[in-house]
């Protein structure tokens, strides 16, 4: 896989975990009890370690870090952040409706990570590991 190709696919997956930090924290923000909030505030503050990483091959490789504030993450993301807040402000039960949709969107990306992971003989270890 070419630089440049393997560039754009981190990029795409830093935004990936972009969208997983602003969901995470949206969903602190929205669900009822301690334990779910302290859960979604520290798989948060895990999603941004991973975009640290990410980011760190993308420099490697001659790119910019996809940081925080610098985008709005993906289309995908975007749909998936609006469907969440709207199915927690409308269902009985808050908490399954928002974790029903951050499975969706774990699974999402995991099926992202594992495609680009099909090539990963054509990828440096340190960026195999990464992902």
């Amino acid at each position: 896989m070419k630089n440049e190709d393997l560039k754009g696919h981190l990029e795409n997956i830093a935004k990936l975990f972009f969208d997983g930090v602003e969901g995470y924290e949206g969903a602190a923000k929205k669900v009822e009890g301690v334990e779910f909030k302290n859960l979604f505030e520290k798989l948060s503050a895990e999603r941004k370690r991973m975009l640290s990483e990410v980011n760190t091959e993308i420099v490697s490789l001659g790119g910019t870090a996809i940081n925080v504030g610098d985008t709005n993450g993906t289309l995908f993301g975007q749909m998936h952040l609006f469907w969440l807040n709207l199915k927690s402000n409308l269902s009985f039960d808050k908490n399954e409706a928002l974790l029903g949709e951050i499975e969706t969107g774990e699974k999402y990306v995991l099926d992202k990570l594992e495609d680009l992971l099909e090539n990963k003989a054509e990828m440096a270890p340190t960026t195999v590991k990464v992902l």
